[in-house]
């Protein structure tokens, strides 16, 4: 799919996916997951209804494989 920058819309809204300024890049993100202020996630596997926020953490991009429920704070 390659990268998908804030804004462009490819049906994540449909599927109760939330976004809030991230750069999807190669990733696959099931449905009912919230991405929130995480710069770039790149190489990735989110599963259902999982919630990933960025805490004090700086990095620029990260790499994930979480489970179905998770609740990870970066």
């Amino acid at each position: 799919m390659g990268r998908l920058p804030l804004g462009l819309s490819l049906g994540w809204e449909g599927m109760g996916v939330a976004l809030s300024p991230t750069l999807i890049d190669h990733s696959v993100i099931l449905e009912s997951s919230h991405i929130l202020k995480i710069e770039r996630l790149a190489d990735s596997v989110i599963g259902r209804g999982t919630e990933v926020v960025k805490g004090q953490q700086n990095f620029k991009a990260v790499r994930l494989f979480i489970g179905d429920d998770a609740k990870v704070e970066l």
